[in-house]
């Protein structure tokens, strides 16, 4: 049997997982969902650019709304493998509308789409639900509904390999501090915290996340605290501890399979939370 590096569910399992995720959007901010600070980086990226038409990996509700305001030539199309996430998502939308929008239910890597349709192909955080395998089918499949010279523009999650040998312990303790200060937004510090908690229980040879090992340190912290705001605070984390082990990589693990279809143009990073590991990319469709 080939092993799996990375996310390592069926198809079916992704969709269920997606299907969960959709009602849990309203409740995470960044980094987990886009801020306001990288749709303007995704803007800046397509600014000076001949853009009409675009394609969206995924729902993502803040990228659906920032290009409903370029007034395309033609609608955007939305490729997502979830209806409950489309609809969902849909939900949340501020400016743009499914009205003008084409859906399209699809596996992103088998996307049914024609070739060379698209002067740009955006997905928000994309790269991390799909396994180490199935990376260079998507880039190919990117690549191929890009028009010639076209973009692709993405945030991605890149391993910090200086928490890899850190002690997630160590890491909650600091933002533990932090929360009995009450000077910052419990959401906020609590999706900061585990964005580094993960690089530090990562399981870094199979090159994925360990949520297993993650909630059993929560657990020993939850049993180890006599403060009961502490252990709420914890608690709750645990409790929003579901989904998958999503794909872990370096920075040149992610740019592997990309290079051999794009050309890396721009780098860029939010300057409203701490987004210094998660970038994004502008990549130009390269011919060979």
């Amino acid at each position: 049997m080939t092993q799996t590096f990375g996310f390592d569910k069926s198809a079916d399992e992704a969709v269920r997982i997606w299907n969960y995720n959709a009602g849990k959007w309203p409740f995470v901010g960044s980094p987990w969902r886009p801020s306001d600070g990288d749709i303007a980086i995704y803007r800046k990226s397509l600014e000076a650019r001949y853009i009409q038409s675009a394609a969206v990996f995924g729902a993502t509700p803040e990228i659906r709304d920032f290009l409903a305001k370029l007034k395309l030539a033609s609608k955007p199309t939305i490729v997502d493998s979830s209806a409950d996430m489309l609809s969902s998502m849909s939900k949340l939308l501020k400016i743009a509308s499914p009205i003008n929008e084409t859906c399209v239910k699809a596996d992103w890597c088998e996307a049914p789409l024609p070739a060379e349709l698209f002067d740009v192909v955006i997905g928000d955080m994309i790269w991390w639900v799909v396994s180490v395998e199935k990376q260079e089918r998507l880039s190919a499949t990117i690549k191929r509904i890009l028009r010639p010279n076209g973009l692709f523009v993405s945030r991605f999650r890149i391993r910090d390999e200086g928490k890899v040998l850190d002690d997630p312990k160590r890491i909650i303790t600091g933002y533990l501090d932090q929360f009995r200060l009450g000077r910052r937004d419990e959401q906020s510090l609590r999706d900061e915290m585990m964005s580094k908690v993960y690089d530090s229980t990562v399981d870094a040879a199979n090159k994925r996340i360990d949520r297993e090992k993650t909630r059993q340190i929560l657990t020993e912290m939850i049993d180890e605290s006599i403060d009961g705001k502490i252990r709420a605070f914890l608690e709750t984390t645990r409790e929003r501890l579901l989904g998958s082990n999503w794909t872990s990589q370096t920075k040149e693990e992610i740019l592997g399979p990309l290079k051999q279809h794009f050309k890396l143009e721009t780098e860029g990073h939010a300057e409203d939370y701490e987004s210094g590991t998660y970038p994004i990319f502008a990549f130009r469709k390269i011919r060979i």
